[in-house]
């Protein structure tokens, strides 16, 4: 229970990961620089970017995964992803 949620998650939310990662690699380089030009610091925020992207996107959609894989299977509430 809870695979259609767990693909779902993670491919959108890996899909932001990069999004946010480049976005501001392209952001912070500016014209004419590269990613092996950017310092220690700069690439650290790419990641803190990247991360926000990352889980900002993945709870709501790990809500309804936690939901559906912790609910009774006697006693079903939910009986796919759109229930929840």
């Amino acid at each position: 229970r809870g695979f259609t949620s767990t693909i779902v998650r993670d491919m959108q939310g890996y899909g932001f990961f990069f999004l946010g990662f480049e976005s501001t690699v392209h952001y912070l380089a500016g014209p004419g620089k590269s990613k092996a030009d950017l310092s220690y610091t700069e690439v650290m925020l790419a990641g803190v970017m990247a991360g926000f992207g990352l889980w900002g996107s993945m709870f709501p959609i790990d809500t309804i995964k936690s939901k559906l894989q912790a609910d009774d299977l006697a006693n079903k509430r939910y009986s796919s992803t759109m229930d929840c």
